[in-house]
């Protein structure tokens, strides 16, 4: 009769403990999927807030580029590797560089290398810029 009590009881605790992790699992998943069925995590964090507009950084008026790699040295350097899609001008690479510049605030030396279609990384840059200097063209 007492094994009978025991195994009941342990019973009853394990279809509990199921029922808890069953629940926990599609509170995670429900999380996960942001509540509805349109997005996950990303929907929560980033589509529903505007990063630019959240922490301050001015945007360069200049969209047709895009930072390819961001390179940070020890203790206060960083580079930007920027592909511009075509042939900006010195005021608009200007621009571009400012915004990175700012962006990197914490850091005292900042190099900007611009890369024109076709160029490889690492290999001339079309373009460069330092913190505190104007833009300098390569090619």
């Amino acid at each position: 009769m007492r094994d009978e009590l025991i195994y009941k009881e342990r019973r009853k605790n394990g279809l509990k403990w199921l029922l808890g992790i069953l629940l926990l699992s599609w509170g995670v998943k429900y999380y996960a999927e942001g509540g509805n069925s349109d997005g996950g995590i990303s929907s929560i964090f980033i589509d529903n807030i505007d990063p630019v507009e959240s922490v301050g950084i001015i945007t360069p008026s200049v969209k047709n580029y895009e930072v390819e790699a961001i390179t940070t040295t020890p203790p206060d350097t960083v580079s930007y590797d920027v592909r511009v899609f075509e042939k900006l001008s010195e005021a608009e690479l200007e621009e571009i560089s400012l915004v990175l510049q700012n962006q990197s605030e914490d850091h005292n030396e900042v190099f900007v290398s611009f890369y024109l279609p076709g160029m490889k990384v690492y290999q001339g840059e079309w373009a460069t810029a330092h913190k505190g200097e104007p833009v300098k063209m390569m090619q």
